[in-house]
């Protein structure tokens, strides 16, 4: 019998997969009275995961109950925070996606969500229910980070809280973003951990979560458009006002106007392609949101304002 670590190197994936190994080998009393090999060899997310399964095994074999009181034990001494949950989370799903919304993400997994405090009143807070809990005392008012819970202390009451402490400070279609977040972390716990717990964004009634921001609509003016552009023109980076015309005449994001290369433009089309179909845009990573290969139009304001930049570069090829 033995617990081992088994780390394994996926093709195609940079990090190693880290499952742990359990293995049994012994014989059982079958019906008709004759002893067989019984043999257990599975693989599971967590060392802890794979010691609960260790103890059902040995019950079973034993014919006994399983030792409810130990699993407990092991759960409780193993079970993970909220913070651990989503800094896990963020390793194992955030760094797929594409690279513009990487950095904002990783900032509400990593310190916007776990570091909001909830408020527990004059009453101090239950330090079963956290880990590592993370307090603070003001005015006689207890406050405990978000990110402290055990995941399985992470309820209904629990959110409630942190939509109230977060509905202080930010709009309601940001508390809808990371209430999102928090759901995707919980329902990959299993695979995270190799422990199923209850989705507690689940629980949440629709009249109980921030109401969905009313759709804005904004227009530039031409008198806007041309103030905009006088002041890009001033700036001490010469290829700020191209950067302000290219995002006017495409609409194409931020990130896909600073990693754009002279390869993905097609003058004949009055197009740009963004995304996989150059080994140079694959090597900047420009694969944009989606992270699909995508044409964009180039209207007159933007492909005036590149053509004149590339003669004025001496119309480079790379």
């Amino acid at each position: 019998m033995s617990i081992e670590k088994y780390i394994r190197h996926p093709a195609g994936q940079r990090d190693p997969l880290v499952q742990y190994r359990l293995r049994i080998r012994t014989k059982v009393l079958a019906a008709d009275g004759t002893e067989k090999p019984y043999v257990v060899d599975d693989l599971y997310p967590t060392r802890a995961a794979a010691l609960e399964a260790q103890e059902r095994e040995w019950a079973y074999i034993r014919g006994e109950r399983i030792k409810t009181d130990i699993v407990a034990q092991i759960a409780s001494s193993t079970e993970p925070n909220v913070a651990f949950l989503l800094h896990r989370y963020g390793k194992a799903y955030t760094e797929k996606k594409a690279e513009s919304g990487q950095d904002t993400e990783e900032g509400r997994l990593e310190r916007t969500i776990p570091n909001t405090w909830l408020d527990f009143g004059s009453s101090s807070p239950n330090p079963a229910l956290f880990r590592e809990m993370k307090t603070v005392e003001v005015l006689g008012r207890h406050y405990v980070s978000f990110g402290s819970l055990r995941i399985s202390a992470c309820d209904k009451s629990m959110l409630k809280s942190y939509i109230r402490t977060r509905e202080k400070k930010v709009k309601a279609e940001t508390i809808r973003r990371e209430l999102v977040l928090i759901s995707c972390a919980f329902d990959r716990a299993f695979d995270l951990f190799g422990r199923k717990v209850e989705n507690p964004v689940a629980l949440l009634k629709d009249d109980e979560k921030p109401a969905p921001g009313e759709h804005r609509e904004r227009v530039l003016t031409p008198d806007e458009e041309a103030k905009l552009l006088a002041q890009a023109d001033k700036a001490k980076n010469p290829e700020t006002g191209l950067a302000f015309r290219l995002a006017l005449g495409t609409a194409m994001r931020r990130g896909d106007i600073y990693g754009l290369l002279w390869e993905a433009v097609d003058w004949e089309a009055r197009t740009v392609n963004l995304g996989f179909a150059h080994k140079s845009a694959r090597a900047a990573k420009t694969k944009g949101k989606r992270g699909k290969s995508r044409r964009v139009l180039l209207l007159p304001t933007a492909f005036e304002a590149l053509r004149s930049h590339w003669e004025r570069m001496e119309k480079p090829s790379s």
